[in-house]
């Protein structure tokens, strides 16, 4: 075991579970919350997880790979963690779908870290996979019970390293470098970002701030369709399993 990549995630995730927990309770300034996102997450940059060397084999430009400068490295990190921990939270806006959503991320990236070889990442992902399961049977329509922001911070933040760390391979060119192929991530979390772009886009277009809410988001169009409440979370189930399922089929395809 990785005692080093596990100390990472439970110091790195607790921070950031009592900074959604107090926000739970005093409704932080949006502003605020985002400096101390900022801070933690450069803390976890230092301690060793981080996007330093990215595999582009896959689109086909003549070079295997970008790296990062340490900066530049820096910059994009954070930009990973702190955008996919309010992509989940923002996400949280209906009973059982950040916990069913996030189960079933966590199920996919727990194949694709034992594909990969990254047993670590796959126990710890499929763990955190049944603890989400678990929850659910207290969190679905009608709820019983929620997790608040300090819950999808936490989910946010694990699901950011864990991703991170499911398709990180050791390349031939060079046994100090860890290469991270981002095609895996992007297609399983496909729609917390794309949720997250479109409503921060949509905002800048109206000329209100991104950092306060609205009923733009993926699930509230869903629900003004007319569907209904459990029919809305099924629905981004099948899409996120569906999405899963085709990362999964691409990773058979092709040679890790």
């Amino acid at each position: 075991i990785d005692y080093s990549y596990l100390k990472i995630l439970f110091f790195g995730s607790f921070p950031f579970f009592i900074l959604g927990f107090i926000d739970d309770i005093f409704n932080l300034s949006p502003i605020l919350r985002l400096l101390f996102q900022v801070l933690f997450s450069s803390f976890v940059w230092s301690s060793g997880i981080a996007i330093k060397v990215i595999d582009i084999n896959f689109l086909n430009l003549g070079t295997e790979y970008i790296t990062f400068s340490n900066s530049l490295s820096l910059i994009i990190t954070i930009f990973w963690i702190v955008g996919l921990l309010n992509a989940f939270n923002w996400m949280d806006g209906l009973d059982g779908l950040l916990a069913g959503c996030a189960a079933i991320y966590c199920l996919g990236f727990s194949v694709i870290s034992y594909k990969f070889g990254n047993f670590d990442n796959c126990y710890i992902s499929a763990f955190l996979a049944s603890s989400l399961i678990a929850f659910l049977s207290k969190n679905l329509y009608p709820a019983k019970m929620i997790m608040g922001d300090g819950g999808s911070n936490f989910i946010g933040f694990c699901l950011s390293l864990i991703a991170l760390e499911s398709t990180k391979s050791i390349n031939l060119i060079s046994d100090d470098i860890n290469f991270l192929n981002p095609i895996y991530l992007l297609i399983i979390l496909f729609i917390p970002i794309f949720d997250m772009v479109k409503v921060i886009i949509l905002r800048i277009i109206k000329k209100s701030s991104p950092f306060y809410p609205d009923r733009n988001h993926f699930h509230h169009q869903i629900l003004n369709i007319g569907f209904s409440h459990p029919q809305v979370v099924f629905i981004e189930y099948f899409l996120s399993f569906s999405l899963v399922i085709i990362s999964l089929i691409i990773l058979n395809m092709q040679k890790v």
